[in-house]
């Protein structure tokens, strides 16, 4: 009998409404079966491939629910997810879009890539935004650094993998961008 699993939902938060989401997505059993980081690049087998594809494929092909940045791991993959329709609410929620997502990448690879569910965060404001962002762009630094430090090696420097908005996409779906950092957006309250 397997073990009863602690909700990783907000009971009484609707995932269909605007708004930009923090998901982690793991690898069944966490094996490092996307690649591995080394000499400060991202090496993805086969399965890394196709995600890194099918995330591509996937970052705007809906209306309402896009991709804004990701970074793809040997053994797990973080993005923002934005949710975002004129009537307050998409028709397609978080969990079916990671579900939608995730599956697809599993028939192209032939067999099942994910463990069960996600781990999401709700952005709450820009601050907590920019955060995110910078966690997800020094993702594979920090991973190596903890590679290096469980074998008590070297340090060397990790390779930013994903993608961030183009500046026209974030315009398009933000606002314009103000000067922090060059990457800061305008957000409209509507997300939020």
């Amino acid at each position: 009998m397997r073990p009863k699993r602690k909700p990783l939902r907000l009971p009484t938060y609707d995932y269909t409404n605007n708004g930009l989401y923090f998901v982690t997505i793991c690898t069944k059993g966490k094996t490092h079966i996307l690649g591995h980081l080394e000499n400060q690049t991202m090496n993805f087998t086969v399965a890394g491939h196709i995600v890194n594809h099918t995330l591509c494929d996937m970052k705007n092909q809906y209306d309402d629910v896009s991709i804004i940045q990701y970074v793809i791991m040997p053994n797990h993959v973080h993005l923002i997810v934005a949710i975002q329709e004129n009537k307050n609410h998409s028709d397609m929620s978080l969990s079916q879009f990671i579900n939608l997502l995730k599956g697809r990448m599993s028939r192209k690879y032939g067999s099942s890539l994910w463990q069960r569910g996600f781990y999401e965060h709700v952005v709450r404001n820009e601050d907590d935004l920019f955060r995110i962002m910078e966690y997800i762009e020094n993702n594979p630094l920090q991973w190596e650094l903890d590679e290096e430090r469980l074998k008590g090696g070297r340090r060397s420097l990790g390779l930013r993998c994903g993608f961030a908005a183009t500046d026209s996409n974030r315009q398009r779906r933000f606002g314009k961008p103000s000067a922090r950092s060059g990457t800061t957006f305008n957000l409209s309250d509507r997300l939020w």
